[in-house]
């Protein structure tokens, strides 16, 4: 009986990866579409194939980051994040490693298994539901607690029901109760 080894399993099937980086702020901002196609064609070399990518956007670091460049230690407050998400070969993640690691444009990079779901509609998910959060008020009469959906009594309000009133007969609600 064959034994199955570690490298088989990963042959199987490809996994999903997502790779976020932080470029020097000094290159110019031409330039850094020219980067991203490095990135891609560094990608496809393992036969990857791109789901998915955030173009990289200046943003102040929270705290400066050092690398060293011929010899001479450079230190920054701000880069350029970007990310690419894609399906590849978990024999071939390697050549991607190394090839980030040798670019002297990248200050930190991190490669990540991860899931194929679309990353867009999760952020969606986060903000609707923060947004939904913030258009309740919690009531607390006699150690119980309602929540009263702001959207909803707007909408009475303008059916002839106030939202003063609204609040009131919930206030009356509760007090029964």
């Amino acid at each position: 009986m064959k034994k199955k080894t570690e490298v088989e399993d990963k042959e199987a099937k490809p996994q999903i990866y997502e790779i976020g980086y932080l470029l020097v702020p000094t290159i110019a901002e031409d330039d850094v579409s020219k980067k991203v196609e490095e990135f891609r064609k560094t990608v496809e070399s393992i036969k990857g194939r791109i789901i998915a990518e955030g173009k990289p956007m200046l943003k102040d670091l929270a705290y400066e980051m050092s690398i060293v460049v011929s010899n001479k230690k450079e230190t920054y407050g701000s880069a350029y994040f970007g990310w690419i998400k894609f399906e590849g070969d978990a024999n071939q993640i390697d050549v991607v490693n190394d090839d980030f690691k040798k670019d002297d444009e990248i200050i930190r990079f991190i490669i990540t298994k991860t899931i194929l779901e679309d990353s867009y509609s999760i952020i969606e998910k986060i903000i609707a539901s923060e947004s939904e959060q913030k258009n309740r008020v919690v009531v607390k009469e006699k150690e119980e607690e309602k929540t009263i959906d702001l959207k909803k009594k707007k909408k009475e309000e303008e059916g002839g029901t106030s939202l003063e009133e609204g609040i009131d007969e919930t206030i009356e609600k509760l007090i029964v109760e």
